[in-house]
């Protein structure tokens, strides 16, 4: 399936206990916003370079740190 496909990926996240990972390819920290909303991956992998930096991987973390 296309990476951009987020529903796609939500749906066979949901459907097998193997963890999904992605996010090599997404150029900012809200690409990031709806493939966690959606759980669409249980490992997300972004790269600094492509995300614009530090600054844009902490609030990517944030964004992925569960809240209780």
């Amino acid at each position: 399936m296309p990476p951009e496909d987020v529903d796609a990926m939500a749906a066979l996240q949901r459907s097998t206990n193997i963890p999904i990972a992605t996010g090599e390819g997404l150029q900012t920290h809200w690409n990031f916003r709806e493939l966690l909303n959606k759980q669409a991956a249980r490992i997300i992998q972004p790269d600094v370079a492509r995300t614009g930096g530090i600054t844009s991987m902490k609030k990517i973390a944030a964004m992925a740190t569960p809240t209780m």
